[in-house]
Order: structure tokens, then C-alpha cells, then sequence
């Protein structure tokens, strides 16, 4: 899209829903959505440069990047670093450099890295312990008493249909950013698929004690579920402006909003996974979507919300 279409689009938006929203409420964002592959990165590359605004953040601007997914590697060890040169129908596979650059590695299952998503099972009732997982039964061959995978839900997606993702992020904050009203919108996500949205920020973010931090955007329950045709929507009202300033003075800041994928089909509260049970990001779930709200972008947008209205169709 050319910057001057782009600009009118963005005023549209504003324009048409302004008057929605409290009298107060004077700055406006439209921030379109990035497909990722782990944190801040989109075909081993980063997405955005935190580097300024949150200099000491772990994390953020890794070299390489860290991914959550890669592409499947019959017989390997770990999944392949996805590029743009990889072949788009090969499936994308659990990785294992979160583990790695958290110092977990050895305390996870390694049998867990480079497995499709479909083989990464869940929990389920009577199990003794949280790294239980069993395999769900496809829907065509499900029988009484089966957990079985629901009807429409791509079971072991490619690196072509993970990469279809299309989102866009619109957003009023008060003057003072003391709190903001969202509304996240994706199409072409994985059909009748469970996500949670999170704000990954960082307290202190000029200082060497700064911290990065992840928690749920809006509020428990942080969930977002989409339909049958991939489409899902979500308004919150948070206590707090995503695109605040973030200079020396600034107590927190909002780094990228995330748009995670469960691909073990559960979620644990007011963690991303099942970290407590020894399950880490990137063997669970991933960010599918983000949406950097500071720091310079460096990567384009791969995919393109457009002009299509927010809320999905029934």
C-alpha cells in the first residue's frame, strides 16, 4: 500500500469511530499487524529495533533473533531457522532457542523440539503431572470418548499457511496515556483456534535494571478465539496508553503486543506457557502476530489487513 493510501486509510478509521470513544481520548493509532516467528523476528530477521528505547532489555534484540518456531527437519534434532528461502509448504516445527537462551534446555524433553504442532498433544484429566501430553484424535477418525481435534482446525500448518496471518491494531489513548481503549482484528489465522493477546514491555527500560515483562493485554481472561474462517476480534480497555513515550524518565514501556498461539490448545492463566511445569515458550506456543508499539521498524508488514472492517462476520 503507498504511503498516501495508507494515510487515507488511516483516517478513515479514525474518522469513522472516533465519536465512539470518550471525549478525552485524543490520540489515535492504527498499527498494522507483523507475522512473527518467535520474539521480534520474521524470516530470521528482527521485525524492529529496541535498542534505543530499551537498551539493557533481554531479549528484544538477540543476535539471532530467538525463534518459537521453525521449519520441520525430518530426523534432526531441532527445527530449521525459517527463511524466506525455505520452501512455504514445508510445516513448521517447535524450536528450541528460547529454552537455550533461558538456560532450560536441559530440564525440557528434547524428543519436544522439531515436532510438528500436531504432535505436540495436551493435558489431559487424571494426568499426574503438567508435562503429560497426549496425542489428539483427528476429527475424521474420532470415536465416543476420543479427545479429538475439533472439526476445521489445521492440524499441522505449513510455513505458507502460518505466514497468511493479516491483523491490524487500533487504538485512542488520553492525553495524559494514563489508559486506552484497543481493538485488535485478524483474518487468516488458523480456523476455530485459540490465542491470548499480552503486552511484552519492559519496567525501567533506560536503566541497567530494567526488566522485561509479559502480561496479559486487557486483562484476565485475555483470550481470543477465532472462527471458522480464521477471523477474530477482540475490544479492550486498558489502564495504561501501548504507544506511550518511552524515554529516561519512564517507569514501563510497551514494547510489541502479542498475539499468541496455543497450539496445545490450553492456556495457563497469567503465563504464557506452561513455564512452572517445565514447558517453555516456543514447545507450547508462539507469537503468530505482533504489533511493535515502540522502537524504529525495520521489516514491513509481509501481509496486509486492508480496508476490510474489523469485527467478523457470523
Amino acid at each position: 500500500m503507498s504511503f498516501l493510501l495508507r494515510s487515507a486509510f488511516i483516517a478513515s478509521l479514525i474518522a469513522s469511530t472516533h465519536m465512539c470513544f470518550a471525549e478525552d481520548t485524543h490520540k489515535n493509532y492504527v498499527i498494522p499487524g507483523h507475522v512473527a516467528h518467535g520474539v521480534n523476528v520474521f524470516n530470521d530477521e528482527p521485525i524492529a529495533d529496541y535498542s534505543i528505547v530499551t537498551p539493557y532489555a533481554r531479549g528484544l534484540n538477540e543476535n539471532p533473533p530467538l525463534t518459537e518456531i521453525g521449519y520441520y527437519q525430518p530426523g534432526a534434532d531441532d527445527a530449521g531457522r525459517i527463511t524466506a528461502d525455505v520452501d512455504p509448504k514445508t510445516p513448521v516445527a517447535t524450536s528450541s532457542s528460547l529454552s537455550r537462551f533461558f538456560g532450560v534446555f536441559d530440564t525440557v524433553d528434547p524428543s519436544l523440539f522439531n515436532q510438528t504442532l500436531d504432535k505436540i498433544g495436551s493435558y489431559f484429566t487424571g494426568y499426574s503431572s503438567a508435562t503429560d501430553r497426549i496425542l489428539l484424535t483427528p476429527y475424521a477418525d474420532a470415536e465416543p470418548g476420543d479427545i479429538y481435534v475439533a472439526k476445521g482446525v489445521r492440524e499441522r500448518p505449513t510455513i505458507k499457511q502460518w505466514n497468511k496471518i493479516k491483523g491490524v491494531a487500533r487504538m485512542w489513548c488520553n492525553n495524559d496515556e494514563s489508559r486506552g481503549v484497543v481493538e485488535i482484528a485478524v483474518r487468516n489465522a488458523f480456523p476455530n483456534q485459540l490465542y491470548t493477546l499480552w503486552d511484552i514491555g519492559v519496567l525501567n527500560p533506560q536503566t541497567p535494571d530494567s526488566t522485561t515483562y509479559a502480561a496479559p493485554f486487557g486483562g484476565l481472561p485475555n483470550v481470543l478465539m477465532t472462527n471458522k474462517k480464521g477471523c477474530g476480534y477482540k475490544k479492550l480497555h486498558v489502564p495504561f496508553c501501548p504507544k506511550r513515550t518511552c524515554d529516561g524518565g519512564s517507569a514501563s514501556c510497551s514494547s510489541y503486543v502479542s498475539l499468541f498461539y496455543h497450539w496445545d490448545d490450553q492456556v495457563y492463566g497469567g503465563a504464557a506457557a506452561n513455564t512452572f511445569g517445565g514447558l517453555p515458550l516456543g514447545v507450547l506456543g508462539g507469537n503468530h502476530m505482533v504489533w511493535p508499539m515502540s522502537g524504529e521498524i525495520i521489516q514491513e508488514p509481509s501481509t496486509n489487513f486492508g480496508k476490510k472492517r474489523l469485527q467478523c462476520r457470523s
